[in-house]
């Protein structure tokens, strides 16, 4: 699969504040993002067998996407990561795997949350935001972890 294009940082423009680099030291195979997760606390989960993998897909896909349709991921080559950012009492909040970074045998994670500004206009409707990504593992790194 080709890689995907993706922004080299998230600007002030789109936060209010610094911008964040945006680095990947691996490809994205597939990326999945959405504000109707079902996960309710905040949670950064890196899967890397098939029945995590199951669990998880199936509990959002009760609201998005569709659970039949749940992308292979070759665990042998691929693992996924997971951020959930909990429920929240409207909407306006945003969660990002940013950055995938190579330090020594390991693959470093970090995510951004974003936060409506207090005077921003949003949906009055409880979200749960979350973000995915299944990534392909170098075959020389030895662990994969978020990093706050």
């Amino acid at each position: 699969k080709p890689e995907k294009e993706l922004p080299t940082v998230i600007d002030e423009e789109t936060t209010g504040e610094e911008p964040i680099e945006m680095r990947y030291d691996t490809n994205i195979a597939e990326e999945f993002e959405g504000y109707r997760s079902g996960v309710m606390d905040r949670q950064l989960i890196v899967i890397d067998k098939m029945d995590q993998w199951k669990s998880i897909w199936n509990k959002i896909g009760k609201e998005t996407p569709d659970p039949a349709n749940m992308p292979k991921v070759d665990f042998s080559k691929q693992v996924v990561l997971v951020a959930f950012m909990g429920s929240k009492r409207t909407g306006g909040y945003s969660i990002k795997i940013h950055s995938v970074v190579k330090e020594g045998n390991k693959l470093i994670a970090k995510v951004y949350e974003e936060n409506p500004p207090k005077d921003a206009m949003v949906t009055q409707a409880f979200t749960e935001p979350f973000h995915i990504i299944i990534i392909d593992k170098p075959t020389d790194v030895k662990s994969v972890e978020f990093k706050q």
